[in-house]
């Protein structure tokens, strides 16, 4: 049986890439199947925890979790600072300096994470407002974000050290306890919004320590003093990205709340939930393994040919499957949640642009710094015109106008990589 897949996985990958599978080939997809594995199963536990969480609480207290979860990941941001991918890129490139370089960035992340929840805390009636939602709800995200920076710095780290089989297990762990704990929750009968994000506060906890005490070899809390300008330079530009990119679907969230509702956040959720993320789920699978790789290698050129290759697939395939998760995961979401197709279309095509779009980031961020800044600078312009297309197009046209002001905005953003991808390219052949 096993033999039978790999055939038919060769065949797949010579009808793709015209070209037989490499070593190195082989490596990277067998790193993917793990990756898929444990990521596969959490998505399973997460993807339950969703769905019941959405109709237990309904549309209306399901949305204010929604609006924590989405607040709290963009200020995750600022307290990780881009170290946490700053240490995949040096430790791929310099496996020499593992320990002082993840020493370093240990001590960076905790640092950030304790001054800028103070920041936050006492200044979150100001701040509160900038986001449009209650002093509590953004309190509540601060916390949420601090537990996150931890465990996105203590998964990270064993990416950096391509331990991918361990790394997907860890993972596992967190879908299996966040399920678990609503389980519990559930029948206790205490499921409330605030039960659901410490929920999940609590199982990203347990994966730092457990992740943590696995790395104590490479763990001193000190601070190598070279890395530290090194870390925090490359991190500013991809925190700055990364941050934008992550929170250009989820403006539409928040344009929706300010102009429509939490009723209206919690049905949206359902559809982003079942399309946008899934398509996320499957981009994180593959730069979990793809990043640290394209990281190691000086010659790029391979790889970013490949990508080309696979684009019309991830259109032909990937449309009708977004559209097909969606009509499932919305019907199971309850009576609540009705189905559109027009809006799940929408959804689909926002879904692969996204993808697509996370693919040459990626790739940009793998090559020197002024690359790096490059992509940042686009995603920049793009969270901007995003602002002016959400803003326009919910008000005038509700939901669909926020898919559609997504898919607008990673148009523009393709071009732009592209036409600078071509002009890289050009400019090497002279």
């Amino acid at each position: 049986m096993i033999k039978i897949i790999k055939e038919k996985i060769n065949s797949i990958y010579e009808f793709v890439f015209k070209e037989k599978m490499s070593q190195n080939a082989f490596s990277f997809l067998k790193n993917i199947r793990y990756a898929l594995f444990g990521y596969g199963l959490a998505a399973v536990f997460v993807f339950g925890f969703e769905v019941l969480s959405g109709r237990i609480l309904g549309p209306e207290e399901y949305g204010k979790y929604v609006l924590v979860s989405s607040i709290g990941s963009f200020l995750f941001f600022l307290m990780t600072l881009g170290i946490n991918t700053a240490v995949i890129k040096y430790v791929a490139e310099n496996e020499e300096n593992s320990k002082h370089i993840i020493s370093t960035s240990y001590v960076l992340v905790l640092i950030a994470i304790l001054s800028l929840s103070l920041i936050f805390f006492a200044f979150s009636s100001q701040i509160s407002n900038l986001f449009s939602v209650s002093e509590y709800i953004f309190n509540l995200a601060v916390v949420f974000a601090g537990f996150l920076s931890l465990y996105t710095i203590s998964v990270d780290v064993l990416r950096s050290l391509h331990q991918i089989k361990k790394l997907s297990l860890f993972r596992m762990l967190y879908g299996a306890v966040l399920f678990i704990l609503l389980i519990a929750l559930f029948l206790q009968k205490q499921v409330l919004f605030e039960t659901i994000v410490f929920s999940i506060i609590i199982s990203y906890f347990l994966i730092f320590i457990l992740t943590t005490i696995n790395l104590r070899q490479y763990i001193s809390l000190k601070i190598n003093k070279s890395w530290v300008q090194r870390l925090l330079k490359y991190g500013l530009y991809t925190m700055i990205g990364e941050m934008f990119f992550i929170l250009l679907p989820i403006l539409g969230k928040i344009f929706v709340n300010k102009h429509l509702g939490l009723k209206d956040v919690g049905i949206y959720n359902a559809y982003y939930f079942s399309s946008i993320n899934i398509a996320l789920f499957l981009y994180t699978v593959f730069i979990v393994v793809f990043f640290p790789m394209i990281s190691r290698k000086e010659d790029k050129s391979s790889i970013l040919a490949k990508i080309e290759k696979i684009t019309p697939y991830l259109f032909i395939l990937g449309i009708p499957f977004l559209i097909l998760t969606q009509a499932v995961i919305i019907k199971i979401y309850g009576a609540f949640y009705a189905a559109n197709f027009i809006l799940m279309l929408l959804f689909a095509i926002a879904g692969i642009l996204i993808f697509l779009y996370g693919l040459y980031i990626w790739f940009f961020y793998s090559m020197e710094i002024s690359k790096a800044r490059f992509a940042t600078l686009t995603t920049i312009a793009m969270f901007t015109a995003n602002i002016f297309f959400g803003s326009y197009f919910v008000k005038n046209f509700f939901e669909l106008g926020a898919v559609f002001s997504i898919i607008i905005t990673f148009l523009i953003g393709l071009i732009i990589l592209l036409a600078y991808k071509t002009t890289i390219l050009n400019r090497n052949e002279r």
